[in-house]
């Protein structure tokens, strides 16, 4: 068992390497190290779940996308260049399929380690996203502008890591603990396998806008850095809205028009400077969560206090 886990990591940190490159130079590394990451994640399953019948069986009815799709992406290095990317969102679509497909009945959730778990993830994204912009502004003078780049950066991610564990983190995890068994696997299945995905990816696109906006700070920003910085937090934001619906099945209307307000901003993007930018966005962010705090108060004060 503990010999797998190490394997596993081993695999996984191959697959981080890989990645940057893992459509031309690293396409077998990546490839290779994927299949045997997704293959070890059923083993270890399989094998923890050994006593727990019901659970087990439904692991394994999970496992053919699990295997399917990153095997058949030992294609990949066959395919012209061109063809590689819809080829592997398309594998990457079977395999995380699995969950949906068979469904997670018998599955076991356990609250509090459940959505712990995903929050730390959510930490640990978005403080590579600091490093990454940290790593950036390295390449530049630290000028007043540069400085003043890094600061309007590091208060967006804070105001992304405010957004998560306000409120929404603590009723959500409240949901899932009250939820019967059945119930919260599917929960569990919908809000934290799936509806992460938009939250993560929205970091990741908003380290890059971030970068990008150091780099250039009073110029004008590029337009892949203000589709990746506007876009990223919108993303972010919408991936929470759905979130928070799932859960607690409310509305946050300053989900949306938070995401609304920064989507407006690109057309302007590109013709304001890179620091004009950053502004709007912290400024549309903060008004956002301080609507939520105004709306959200008693309840705030009741999860707190439990």
């Amino acid at each position: 068992m503990r010999t797998g886990i190490v394997v596993a990591a081993c695999a996984s940190f191959l697959v981080a390497n890989a990645v940057p490159h893992a459509l031309s130079d690293d396409v077998v590394l990546f490839v290779s190290a994927y299949f045997v990451v997704r293959a070890l994640h059923v083993g270890l399953y399989a094998y923890g779940l050994r006593r727990e019948r019901h659970a087990r069986r439904t692991m394994l009815g999970m496992a053919p996308t699990f295997v399917i799709g990153p095997g058949a992406l030992f294609a990949l290095p066959f395919l012209p260049e061109d063809w590689r990317l819809p080829f592997l969102l398309g594998a990457l679509v079977v395999d995380v399929s699995s969950p949906y497909v068979s469904g997670v009945q018998g599955l076991q959730v356990r609250p509090g380690h459940f959505a712990e778990r995903f929050a730390l993830f959510v930490i640990i994204v978005l403080g590579e996203s600091i490093v990454s912009i940290g790593v950036g502004a390295q390449e530049h003078t630290l000028t007043t502008s540069v400085v003043t780049a890094i600061m309007l950066a590091f208060a967006l991610t804070v105001l992304l890591w405010w957004a998560y564990f306000d409120i929404v983190a603590l009723a959500a995890e409240e949901r899932l603990t009250h939820a019967e068994s059945a119930e919260r696997a599917v929960l569990a299945r919908d809000a934290y396998t799936y509806l992460h995905f938009p939250l993560i990816a929205g970091i990741v696109g908003f380290a890059y806008g971030c970068k990008t906006m150091v780099a250039a700070t009073t110029d004008p920003i590029s337009s892949p850095g203000a589709v990746a910085l506007c876009g990223g937090v919108a993303l972010y934001v919408l991936g929470h809205a759905a979130f928070r619906l799932r859960m607690t099945r409310s509305v946050g209307l300053h989900h949306w028009a938070a995401a609304v307000a920064v989507l407006l901003l690109l057309p302007a993007a590109t013709h304001i400077s890179a620091l004009a930018l950053g502004a709007a966005v912290v400024l549309i962010m903060l008004a956002a969560l301080l609507w939520e705090h105004r709306e959200l108060r008693d309840r705030r004060r009741e999860l707190r206090s439990t």
